[in-house]
């Protein structure tokens, strides 16, 4: 399952946290697409970004074509 968001979570992170797990819990692989992790310097430093963390497969950037074809390879 793919999740594109960029983190930035702005209300409770705690229950995005929660809503990660389950879905993990749901799928196979869960791959979070981040157009910010496009940025050399990216740091998980938002609160949902480390709600997300621990419960994804992958965490990739999604900010380009090459990186849409990327995507292709995780099969």
């Amino acid at each position: 399952m793919l999740l594109v968001t960029d983190g930035l979570e702005r209300d409770d992170a705690a229950a995005l946290g929660k809503e990660a797990a389950r879905l993990a819990r749901r799928c196979r692989r869960l791959v979070w697409l981040n157009p910010l992790l496009r940025y050399e310097g990216f740091e998980a430093k938002a609160s949902g970004v480390r709600a997300l963390l621990p419960h994804v497969s992958q965490h990739l950037p999604v900010h380009n074509l090459q990186s849409l074809r990327a995507l292709a390879t995780l099969v």
